[in-house]
């Protein structure tokens, strides 16, 4: 074999190894990405699901950052880290829209108590 053989050989397989790693490098992004989603969906659909919760302004707000943080999702991989924050947002906004809900529910449940003790 000669020296050009020999490089050609190494270089392919150079090239090989580093594509390889960038494929489980943006497999792990895009596993990050589903999961830091899921998180921020599944928090809405919970809130969403609350009957006390369908009118609430912070639910609303949460299915728009939700939509802005999905969307930012289908852009770039530059975006990941704006695609994070507005999941993060989306998640908590859900849950203090799922807990004033649950106020409202348990403000409900003590009023009717209050009823039946008169």
């Amino acid at each position: 074999m000669s020296f050009n053989s020999n490089l050609r050989s190494f270089t392919t397989m150079l090239v090989v190894i580093i594509f390889s790693g960038l494929n489980v490098g943006c497999h792990h992004i895009i596993e990050k990405q589903n999961k830091i989603l899921k998180g921020a969906r599944d928090a809405y659909t919970q809130a969403k699901a609350h009957p006390h919760a369908t009118e609430l302004k912070e639910l609303f707000k949460a299915k728009q950052i939700l939509e802005k943080a999905e969307k930012a999702e289908d852009e770039e991989a530059e975006d990941f880290i704006e695609m994070r924050h507005l999941a993060y947002l989306a998640k908590r906004q859900a849950e203090i829209a799922f807990t004033i809900a649950e106020r409202y529910r348990i403000e409900e449940k003590i009023a009717r108590l209050k009823k039946t003790l008169r």
